[in-house]
């Protein structure tokens, strides 16, 4: 859609890639009773910038608010498709570098170029974009008002996990307004955490991934101390916990916001619904509560503790390549780069895969104790391979120690071949 849409004018940006859509599963509020969408977008900003009721005196009369589902270009969709177009032309690149020109069709290397194109004129060149308002990341294109803050879904970090575009690992350092996207990831994340976002197996595990992506350490654990302690059962199956509508939502229309069911709402089934309940817990797929067994929280969990171990990219090796895996990248390992270590004082791992063909044969830290700094009681020691020649970036929180095949860099990082 996007590409046709694009034969249309070669020089206008596309600020409409994907229509209709949606942002999976949540809504979003406007203000006034317009069906149009921009005037209801200018009657939502004129509401968003009444001013706060001075103390001791009434709030001015805000216009009707309306939820919606259906949208235009959110984040989600922009993210997916950014990262399209730059994989597709990265591959492109790196057939044509590995010398198997014969493979590359003339036509793939005019999509490439065509693919480049259509990124700089998607909404905002394919990034993020910040909410001048909030400093939050927004997950609509407009900068709508949100029902539910703590939506179980995080499509709107998408470029964060499972994108690769806007985390620390895969951004080039010194990309002008890296660091101010990385903040606003981060607020986005706090403000979703704080209104309950993560309330089910699989939206925990995606919260391990986005924290991991962010180096954030202490969150990733905390996300994961909740996937394991309130959305796992005793055999460490992740569930699904019974959700129930949020009232003051649900009333003025918003068919998409949920919360936790409370322990006593669970019990309040019908017989049918108790009998098949009680038929499912033999089978051991669900709680005495209701919590329903789903896989999602496992794999997603398990990739979480993967990305908070070891994170792996490709860098433009030169400032005007923009694509990764394209001619002159460097690869990239990141040993540890999300490890709590006051609380994983010491560990073992094998067998962990990076992108460019690299495996960890061994990743072994340990953590002593003492009055020192974390780094001088930190030991770390990695053994990498490769099945291919290439350049290897090897980075650490603090130095480490290297061994076996394939190349690698100290605690800074040095490239290798």
């Amino acid at each position: 859609m996007c590409v046709e849409r694009s034969n249309q004018s070669t020089n206008q940006s596309i600020d409409q890639p994907t229509r209709p859509s949606t942002s999976p599963e949540n809504s979003y509020a406007t203000f006034g009773d317009s069906t149009n969408q921009v005037e209801a977008e200018a009657q939502t900003a004129t509401a968003q910038a009444q001013p706060q009721a001075a103390a001791g005196k009434k709030a001015p009369r805000r216009p009707q608010q309306r939820f919606h589902h259906v949208t235009m270009a959110p984040a989600i969709d922009v993210a997916i498709l950014a990262h399209l177009f730059h994989a597709f032309d990265g591959t492109v690149k790196s057939l044509d570098s590995a010398g198997v020109g014969d493979g590359v069709l003339p036509t793939d290397r005019e999509l490439a170029g065509r693919a480049l194109e259509l990124l700089q004129r998607l909404p905002n060149q394919g990034e993020p974009v910040v909410s001048a308002r909030t400093g939050r990341i927004q997950e609509f294109l407009a900068d709508y008002d949100e029902p539910d803050p703590g939506h179980r879904h995080w499509s709107g970090l998408w470029s964060i996990y499972p994108g690769t575009r806007s985390s620390p690992t895969f951004m080039e350092p010194g990309t002008s307004g890296a660091k101010s996207l990385l903040q606003a990831a981060r607020k986005t994340m706090e403000h979703k955490r704080a209104g309950g976002g993560g309330h089910t197996g699989w939206s925990a595990a995606w919260e391990v991934n986005l924290w991991a992506r962010l180096r954030a350490a202490e969150d990733a654990h905390t996300a994961l101390s909740k996937l394991i302690g309130r959305y796992s059962m005793p055999n460490l199956l992740s569930t699904h916990p019974p959700l129930q509508p949020r009232s003051a939502q649900q009333a003025g229309g918003c068919r998409t916001c949920f919360e936790l069911a409370p322990a006593a709402a669970r019990r309040g089934e019908s017989s049918a619904a108790a009998t098949v309940k009680v038929r499912q817990r033999e089978k051991g797929l669900m709680t005495s509560m209701g919590d329903v067994f789903q896989i999602d929280g496992n794999l997603g969990g398990m990739a979480g503790i993967s990305e908070m171990l070891l994170q792996s990219s490709s860098m433009p090796g030169t400032s005007s390549a923009s694509s990764v895996g394209s001619v002159g990248s460097i690869d990239m390992l990141d040993l540890l780069p999300s490890v709590p270590f006051d609380r994983w004082t010491s560990g073992e791992v094998r067998g962990l895969r990076g992108r460019g063909g690299y495996e960890v044969d061994l990743l072994r830290w340990k953590l002593v104790e003492g009055s020192a700094e974390m780094c001088e009681r930190l030991s770390i020691e990695a053994h990498i391979s490769n099945g291919r020649s290439g350049r290897l970036q090897v980075r650490s929180p603090c130095a480490m120690q290297h061994g076996g095949g394939g190349g690698g860099g100290g605690g800074g990082g040095g490239a290798a071949g």
